[in-house]
C-alpha cells in the first residue's frame, strides 16, 4: 500500500470499520474479516404483533450476489402476518433505512416503530384520512390505524433472504 506508518494504516483500517468493510476482535491479534458481501442482521422483527425494537447486532449474513447499500441490515421475521407478500417466519428481510413517515410511498413494506405499542412490526403502510395504516399481507390479520407521530419508520423492504436448511 506503500505506507510506512503503522499509524496511517490504523486509521485507515478503523474507517473501514466504521464503514462495515471489516472487522475484528480487539482482543486477539489477526482477527480482521472482509464483511463485503456480508451485512448485519441486527434483530428479529415480528410479522403479527408488535415487540420491542431489535437493537443489537448479533450475526452477519452472506449477501455476496447482491447489490446492497452500506447501510442496510437485515432483520429475521417471526410471524406470518406477511405471508400473502412471500416473506415467511425465518426469513431475512433486508432494510434500507428511512427517517420520515414522508419518504414513504404507498404500499411499501416497512419495519415501523408504534408508540402507542412500543415495538416494531412489519406491515405495508398507507396514508388514509390523516392516519398511518399499517396493512398485513394475510387475510387472517387486521390492520390498524395510528397518528402519524406514533409510527416512526425504520427500514423499507428492499430485499429478502430464505434458507431451506
Amino acid at each position: 500500500w506503500g505506507q510506512s506508518s503503522t499509524s496511517k494504516m490504523q486509521t485507515l483500517l478503523e474507517q473501514l470499520r466504521e464503514k462495515e468493510y471489516i472487522a475484528w476482535d480487539s482482543s486477539k491479534s489477526r482477527t480482521y474479516r472482509l464483511l463485503v458481501g456480508s451485512m448485519p442482521l441486527r434483530g428479529v422483527i415480528q410479522a403479527g404483533y408488535v415487540v420491542e425494537q431489535p437493537t443489537d447486532l448479533f450475526s452477519y449474513i452472506d449477501v455476496s450476489d447482491s447489490h446492497y447499500k452500506i447501510q442496510d441490515y437485515a432483520l429475521k421475521v417471526q410471524g406470518d402476518s406477511m405471508s400473502e407478500a412471500h416473506i415467511c417466519h425465518g426469513d431475512s428481510v433486508i432494510l434500507r433505512p428511512v427517517e420520515q413517515i414522508s419518504d414513504l410511498k404507498p404500499g411499501y413494506i416497512t419495519a415501523v416503530w408504534v408508540e402507542e405499542e412500543g415495538g416494531t412490526t412489519l406491515k405495508h403502510v398507507y396514508r388514509e384520512k390523516g392516519l398511518i395504516v399499517l396493512r398485513p399481507a394475510n387475510s387472517h390479520y387486521e390492520s390498524r390505524s395510528y397518528r402519524p407521530e406514533c409510527v416512526y419508520p425504520q427500514g423499507i423492504v428492499v430485499g429478502l433472504q430464505r434458507s431451506y436448511r
